[in-house]
């Protein structure tokens, strides 16, 4: 599951480097498909861009699982153009190990 998260999160933000942004298919739950639509993907894109710059690459650092075991928690740095700032970027995936969330955050050394 750790290599899955990695992967989407990775091809997800390399897609908004290269302005290529697609629906999600059945890598995704159908609430993340609903929600992450084409604009709100640019959207997300254009407000990571202003703080972070480009996005390179991420590092994995950790999973948390919830205690039903439900859902998959991947915590990871990422590598961006700008600062030297790493931000949390943070992968979601439910017990099917589809997607289930998809974040970028300030880095705290604690799950929040």
């Amino acid at each position: 599951m750790k290599a899955k998260a990695s992967d989407l999160g990775t091809n997800i933000l390399l897609s908004y480097e290269k302005e290529k942004y697609k629906l999600l298919g059945e890598e995704a739950t159908e609430e993340m498909r609903l929600g992450l639509t084409i604009e709100k993907q640019k959207e997300a894109h254009e407000a990571i861009k202003n703080v972070y710059d480009a996005f390179k690459s991420m590092d994995y650092v950790e999973t948390w699982i919830n205690k039903d075991k439900s859902l998959h928690i991947f915590r990871f740095k990422g590598n961006f153009t700008a600062g030297d700032s790493k931000p949390e970027i943070r992968v979601v995936l439910d017990n099917n190990g589809k997607l289930a969330g998809l974040w970028l955050k300030p880095w705290n050394n604690e799950l929040q």
